[in-house]
């Protein structure tokens, strides 16, 4: 709920906080702590202290064009916390690659399966 507060801004390959990075670069991003990152790297750093958040992480998801051929765009970002420490992180992103892929949409743990989290 107090996520929703937030904007991520990712201008001209610029970008804010664990969602921006992940947002420009196209890549997943872990931590197994977010409360060692400053607010410079974590904007909603005093959010995840004040509820025992640890482990984060941020997952893209693509669009493809029309052809088959066509490059993966990223098109938003899911990011998952955790008040451990400890991140299964496997069968989440295999699950989460079935639920997007039904609306024509892809996430890392498909298009990289010898990705492992």
């Amino acid at each position: 709920e107090r996520s929703k507060l937030y904007k991520f801004q990712v201008d001209g390959g610029a970008a804010e906080g664990l969602p921006g990075r992940v947002f420009v670069s196209g890549r997943p991003e872990m931590t197994l702590d977010v409360q060692r990152y400053g607010k410079a790297n974590y904007l909603r750093i005093d959010e995840a202290i004040n509820c025992g958040i640890k482990a984060s992480v941020g997952i893209p998801v693509y669009s493809r064009g029309p052809c088959e051929s066509d490059s993966l765009d990223t098109v938003a970002v899911v990011e998952i916390s955790k008040v451990s420490e400890k991140l299964n992180m496997e069968r989440l992103s295999c699950k989460l690659a079935d639920v997007f892929e039904s609306v024509d949409l892809h996430t890392w743990g498909r298009e990289s399966p010898s990705v492992k989290f």
